[in-house]
């Protein structure tokens, strides 16, 4: 009887330790998206008491005890002890979805904004053409301000005005999907690093598109204005935009066309 108790062993139990995790201005440092259906939700974790255990060579018939993944550390989902899958929290963030710049992202891209901005791009590094813009969303109409052309957008017409020529000419709208008004999809953002310097925060991020990475900088003034600058460090050319306006108010948008313009046909241009 002595060597048959003896031979009785017990199942272990599955423990994780907590990880502890530190935020900037309320955003965690290392946040991983969540998705529907991902394997993080699907995984759990099955537990054996003593009661469960027969023998050596014998598993227990009765129903285990099943712990979903929430009750996991976050760094860490276990199936069981042959099957474990270790995640590099560093390596699988992707982007922080609630952080000043992706918020910005959503609002400039979306149906109801208007922006105010200076462009500067260079195509070597050197040579700088700078532009003025300003552009108004409202569902599916638009206006576009660039320098002295302004470009009116309705459900089936798009009419643009030459302010310097003080000519005009209009031709059939043939789609109203929309589009990215500014930057790239967010999900090509990847967050590099958030700091203070001063009067300003700065978040910095990688964005992957079309086979070449780019590095976009994202500057934040008290005031309420802000820089982006979207660089490729293999070619040195750069976008700089100095956004002095980024809102949702789009009560000053103006669809008219001013008096004493001369009508033209878009076939001459």
């Amino acid at each position: 009887m002595l060597i048959t108790l003896c031979s009785c062993g017990n199942a272990e139990e599955e423990s994780t330790d907590s990880e502890s995790t530190t935020s900037y201005n309320g955003v965690p440092d290392n946040v991983v998206t969540a998705s529907t259906g991902s394997d993080a939700e699907a995984a759990t974790s099955v537990e054996y008491t003593e009661a469960d255990t027969t023998s050596e060579t014998e598993v227990s018939e009765e129903t285990p005890e099943v712990t979903t993944a929430e009750d996991e550390s976050p760094g860490e989902v276990t199936t069981n002890d042959e099957d474990s899958v270790e995640i590099d929290d560093e390596e699988e963030v992707i982007y922080i979805p609630d952080t000043i710049a992706m918020e910005y992202l959503t609002l400039l891209n979306s149906t109801q904004v208007h922006a105010k901005l200076t462009e500067a791009v260079s195509y070597d590094g050197e040579t700088v053409v700078m532009y003025e813009r300003e552009y108004y969303i409202s569902g599916v109409n638009k206006v576009y301000i660039n320098n002295s052309q302004k470009i009116v957008m309705t459900a089936d017409t798009v009419t643009v005005i030459d302010l310097d020529a003080y000519t005009y000419y209009s031709y059939a709208r043939t789609s109203t999907a929309s589009e990215i008004e500014f930057g790239y999809s967010k999900e090509y953002y990847t967050l590099v690093s958030t700091s203070e310097e001063g009067d300003c925060v700065i978040e910095v991020y990688t964005v992957v598109s079309h086979g070449s990475t780019i590095t976009s900088t994202w500057t934040f003034y008290t005031d309420g204005t802000f820089t982006v600058v979207d660089e490729n460090p293999d070619s040195g050319s750069f976008t700089k935009y100095y956004f002095d306006v980024a809102e949702s108010d789009v009560s000053g948008m103006d669809m008219t066309i001013p008096d004493g313009l001369t009508e033209t046909t878009a076939s001459e241009f």
